[in-house]
């Protein structure tokens, strides 16, 4: 349909006859010029009248004559402006290409970076970050969501976290260290630590840890009630935060020794 644009021509259409402009068609693809494509089996046609119409392959437009010379005039000139936008256009579809191009390209050679990188970690008897948690987590299994501190290639944290729901739409009075604002939101009392309701959900869903350091590393524990959930909801968390010290090497060697550290503290918890 290209041979149609930039010309004037009159179409047949809901039992009118229109005259307008037949223009190249672009399909915005996403909110802005970025996913622009000009479609070759559309074109848009402008009315004389200013209408905007979007007509398909096979449309039967007809020669038509604009005999007086203003208007005729005014179309010229909207006609080479509107070459000059569809130009403009085409430039932004051709730069988006090459700039697609380019991301492929950067994110291969970032790949490679990685990769190098990885290299670099290997050739100094070291583990990369990912490669250690995976050896780690691939060897334990508990109800425990593990998080670690990475820095320097040394293992420096190891927190431990577990949550009960207790669910949604709470009513006032139904938890004793829990209490309803006047907005509906579930807030947690300042006296929780002390409450006997509490204690209890944590005997039955919780385990109790006996001792405040595992090989040799200082451990403390944390459990306390969260409100503010949506839905009227809250829950009880327990976490537990090991502090390596000068923190363990990421080497192969050193994974038995962090499983031990594990293997410790699940035999205190009770």
């Amino acid at each position: 349909m290209k041979d149609l644009y930039f010309k004037v021509k009159k179409i047949e259409c809901r039992g009118s006859v229109y005259t307008g402009i037949v223009l190249p068609y672009f399909e915005q693809r996403s909110w802005n010029w970025v996913g622009m494509e000009l479609k070759t089996d559309m074109v848009e046609f402008v009315t004389l009248n200013g209408e905007k119409m979007k007509f398909r392959k096979g449309a039967k437009f007809q020669i038509t004559r604009i005999t007086d010379k203003k208007v005729k005039d005014l179309i010229d000139e909207t006609i080479n402006m509107a070459k000059e936008e569809y130009k403009l256009k085409m430039s932004m579809i051709d730069l988006n290409k090459q700039g697609e191009a380019l991301l492929l390209y950067s994110e291969k050679k970032n790949k490679e970076v990685t990769t190098k990188i990885s290299e670099i970690i290997k050739c100094q008897g070291l583990l990369t970050n990912s490669e250690f948690i995976e050896k780690l987590n691939s060897c334990i299994t508990c109800g425990y969501k593990i998080e670690y501190v990475i820095s320097n290639s040394r293992l420096l944290k190891i927190k431990l976290e577990k949550q009960h729901d207790l669910g949604h739409w709470i009513k006032e009075g139904k938890y004793s260290f829990l209490f309803l604002e006047y907005d509906d939101n579930v807030c947690v009392c300042d006296n929780y630590k002390d409450d006997k309701q509490l204690k209890d959900i944590k005997s039955k869903y919780f385990k109790n840890l006996t001792t405040n350091k595992v090989s040799g590393y200082s451990i403390k524990e944390d459990f306390r009630p969260h409100g503010g959930g949506d839905k009227r909801s809250a829950c009880v968390c327990q976490d537990f935060e090991i502090e390596l010290k000068n923190g363990i090497e990421l080497k192969q060697e050193n994974i038995s020794k962090v499983l031990a550290i594990f293997k410790d503290l699940f035999a205190n918890l009770k």
